[in-house]
């Protein structure tokens, strides 16, 4: 059946989907030029000074929640896409990662955060992780105001 959709439409073509949750498919080019217009007058704008010198003062952190049960789903869509975007309902059993690293290059060590009522780290996790890495339970599994300061 499929082969016989792609024989009628070659301009398609079947790709595996990328997670991509609602608010991130909202995003506008006002909104993104906004976003960092207001961290550029921030760099520039503080108590420190210019903190586009000072790269060892400036720090990202990241959370990404990871799928632990995840599917590839394949779908059809345009030849040359690059990103087939999914809406995932977010059912999934899941593992939060907080990685921060400064504008230098220095790195903090990781934070692993599981959902759990027990408050016991999962068997085999700690396997090979960095020094100093954290592990963390939370009920809901992903990240709050006191992990993050932990």
């Amino acid at each position: 059946m499929v082969e016989i959709l792609l024989k009628r439409h070659p301009e398609i073509s079947l790709r595996a989907t990328k997670n991509f949750g609602m608010q991130r498919t909202l995003a506008t080019r006002p909104t993104i030029e906004s976003s960092y217009q207001r961290l550029l007058n921030t760099l520039n704008n503080n108590g420190t000074g210019s903190l586009i010198e000072k790269p060892q003062l400036i720090f990202n952190a990241k959370e990404r929640g990871f799928e632990l049960d995840s599917i590839n789903k394949i779908v059809a869509a345009a030849k040359g896409s690059k990103h087939v975007p999914r809406v995932s309902k977010g059912q999934h059993k899941m593992v939060t990662v907080l990685a921060c690293a400064s504008a230098a290059g220095d790195t903090l060590p990781p934070m692993f955060i599981f959902k759990s009522q027990s408050g016991r780290v999962p068997n085999g996790v700690q396997e090979g992780a960095p020094s100093r890495t954290l592990y963390k339970m939370q009920k809901a599994g992903w990240i709050d105001k006191d992990l993050y300061f932990k």
